[in-house]
């Protein structure tokens, strides 16, 4: 974008888009649609009473989830996973058909950056190649077109 452009998005002044955030008013119309859009969940909605949902959910799809109040206390600090947390059962069955799924919380305690993230392990007796495969299909096709920054939220394999 050339300076000239920056000042032309500048000068039409700004707008909010209805969550408090200003933008330049030549955006409107992107978020006039998003907000009619009802089947998008909006992450400014989700709020804490939330993370009980998503933990009962993933709890019926069968997945196990190790430290449950340590997950709860991580996701009502990170909001933005939970609706993406709904399409984990579908997603990993989709991939790797019946595999049995664990949520935990990892802490890299030797690393600099002392910080928690999430992991999604997939019990998988599939060979290390054909698992690996599958795990690069899932990042290329799921989680990369979602364009959001889900740093904190990992998807690793466990074998047996």
């Amino acid at each position: 974008m050339t300076v000239a452009e920056c000042a032309t998005i500048i000068s039409g002044g700004l707008t909010e888009t209805g969550h408090g955030v200003p933008v330049p008013r030549s955006f409107d119309f992107l978020f006039s649609d998003w907000n009619r859009n009802k089947n998008v969940i909006s992450i400014t909605t989700l709020s804490s009473d939330n993370v009980d949902e998503i933990i009962d959910f993933l709890q019926t799809n069968n997945i196990k989830i190790y430290d449950c109040s340590e997950i709860r206390d991580f996701l009502v600090n990170h909001t933005y996973i939970i609706e993406h947390l709904y399409n984990i059962p579908s997603k990993i069955s989709e991939y790797f058909g019946k595999a049995d799924i664990k949520l935990s919380l990892f802490k890299d305690f030797d690393s600099e950056i002392k910080d928690t993230e999430l992991f999604v392990e997939i019990k998988t007796s599939l060979s290390p190649q054909e698992a690996n495969d599958k795990l690069t299909k899932i990042h290329r096709e799921w989680f990369l077109p979602l364009g959001m920054n889900l740093d904190k939220l990992n998807i690793s394999l466990n074998f047996f």
